[in-house]
Formats: C-alpha cells, structure tokens, sequence
C-alpha cells in the first residue's frame, strides 16, 4: 500500500478553501480533490510502503467502529515514527485519499455536521494545535490511541486499547489523550490497567471519577519521581486514589458508589478498592527516591518526649505523596 500525504501548499490551499468546498465533501470519491488542483498532482507518495489493509465500517456505534480501527491502523502502521505520525501533512493527506471514504462513515453517527466548515477542519485536517489536532484527526487519532495502549509485553497487546472502549470511548480518548501525562507510555499504562482492575471486578469507572483520576495523573505525572517508579507501584497509587475518588460526596457516578459500597465488606475488598491509607503511628512504609534509593521506616511511639519531627512529618501522608529526606524527594509506595 502507497501511502499519500498533502503536499504543504495543497494542505494550506484546502484549509483556506473548506468553505467553498462543503459540498465536495459530501461526494462519494475523492476525484474532486484532484479537479480543484487542475493538472497538479496535490500529493505525494510517502517514502515507506505498507501492507494492503482495511478500516471496518459495519458497526452500531462510533466507539466500536474506533476501538477496532485503532488497532488495524496502528498494528499495520506502527513502523510510522512519532515525528512522522505528528505530520498533518501525512493524515490530512490519507484522509483526502487511500481513507477518504471512511471518514463520513465513522462520522454517519453524526452526519448534520459534515457541512460545518470547524467540523470539516477537525475531521480531514489539524485543529487546535499540533498537540490536539493528532486526537481530533479522524485517521491520526486512532494510530496514537494505538501506540499509547499497545504494549507487547501483554498476551493481548491491545488489552489497555479496550479499557478506552468499555464505556464513551470518544470522551475518554479527549480526557486522557489531552492530558500531559498520556504522553509518557508506562504512566498511561498504570492508569489504563488501574482503570481495568475496577473494570474487571464489573465496577465501570464512570465520567466523574474517570475525569478526576485524570486530573490526578497530570500533576503526578508531573513528578520527576515517576521515572523512579515501576509500572505496578504506579498502577497500585492510582487504585488508591480511584478509591478515595469513589467515596468523595460529590461524585455523581452513581453505579460506581453503588457497586462501591455492595464489595466495602467482602473479603480481600481492602486490596483494591479500600481508601487510601495514610500513615499512623505504628505503621511501617516504604519510599522510593529520584536516585531509585528505597527507604523503610517504622513510626514508633517515643517512650518519652515527643516523635522526632522528621518522622512527625511523615504522619497523614498516603501512597503516592511526596516527601522530602535530607532535601531528596520521595514517593510513599508503600503502607502497612
């Protein structure tokens, strides 16, 4: 398969013609792209050549039809480098050509729009920015939902693929894929495969606590510690704090809270979905380092006097806070 991007003068001519082209976009071929070009050839064929493959249009929903061609787009185009796959020139290209024709179908589910010039501009084109044209390009936005969840080293490379589809796909591809944290793979994976853990206890995570679990992995995505970190400790501060997110008064999902407080009192319920421990007196925790350094501490109460201040300090903290020893930054991740 031959590849075809836009040439960087026939992107900006298309861009800054949309308008005027609204009706051509609602034609079944693509033979009106090379018309409006008169004799010039608006494309070029991409260095690299790909297998022969097919998007699937024969679903019910967008979010099913995403799911599976987020995977077929991205397993037949994952030699495609990031910078590569970053280039407008590349997806508003595909769109126009070898994928024209999938476009207004994955968009049937919203048909009226396809003659608005912004929803022209978001679907065949980059809008808002590199960062998030990538996720609202029809083509571009499967191959990075792709490369983002993909992980070899699972049975099913595409298992955290499918926590994105279980439940408003569309939403929780912007929620995540606009955040600054999806960018580094091993924390989007933590956060994805702590998404599962509820998931596949049958606990949907819904809109309120997905949304704030986000908001949650951009400031801790943030930390310098996360390189520190292994993905299992990570997925394991992320339990947490979905746990302590579930039994917040104001979270309005209410199948969550429901399937929440159904499990509070059944057995090894402490191990996923308990809120969040802080440390007490008496507790042992562990804390990792930015130099990978692993400290334990045990919060004893003096026989005399008052508790050291440094340990005083340590009190009230949860897995996943910062604290700081001898001026060094340390992540909890462990308690008990």
């Amino acid at each position: 398969m031959k590849l075809l991007f836009l040439k960087q003068d026939a992107l900006d001519t298309l861009k800054g013609n949309i308008e005027a082209n609204i009706i051509n976009y609602q034609k079944s071929d693509n033979q009106w792209v090379y018309d409006f070009f008169d004799d010039e050839n608006p494309f070029l064929e991409f260095k690299l050549e790909f297998k022969d493959f097919k998007l699937k249009t024969d679903y019910e929903t967008a979010s099913e039809m995403e799911l599976v061609n987020s995977k077929i787009l991205y397993e037949n185009l994952k030699d495609l480098s990031e910078t590569q796959a970053a280039d407008e020139r590349l997806w508003s290209g595909l769109t126009h050509s070898v994928f024209y024709d999938y476009v207004p179908k994955r968009w049937i589910f919203d048909s009226s729009n396809m003659e608005k010039p912004n929803y022209i501009l978001s679907r065949y084109f980059y809008s808002g920015g590199p960062a998030r044209g990538i996720v609202r390009n029809t083509l571009s936005k499967l191959w990075w939902i792709g490369k983002m969840t993909y992980d070899e080293e699972r049975n099913n490379p595409f298992e955290l693929t499918d926590v994105l589809g279980n439940s408003d796909m569309a939403t929780r591809v912007s929620d995540m894929f606009t955040s600054s944290f999806s960018r580094n793979p091993k924390v989007a994976h933590a956060f994805l495969d702590a998404i599962k853990t509820y998931e596949d206890e049958g606990c949907r995570i819904g809109g309120y606590t997905y949304r704030q679990a986000v908001q949650y992995m951009n400031a801790f995505g943030g930390m310098t510690l996360v390189d520190y970190l292994d993905e299992n400790e990570m997925k394991d501060i992320v339990i947490k704090k979905i746990a302590k997110i579930m039994k917040e008064p104001n979270n309005t999902d209410t199948g969550v809270k429901v399937f929440f407080q159904s499990r509070d009192k059944q057995m090894g319920v402490d191990d996923i979905f308990a809120s969040v421990r802080k440390v007490v007196i008496g507790d042992d925790f562990t804390a990792k380092g930015i130099d990978g350094d692993v400290k334990k501490f045990t919060i004893q109460k003096p026989t005399h006097g008052d508790i050291p201040t440094t340990q005083n300090s340590f009190i009230g903290k949860a897995i996943g806070d910062e604290i700081v020893i001898k001026s060094v930054k340390y992540i909890i991740t462990d308690i008990g």
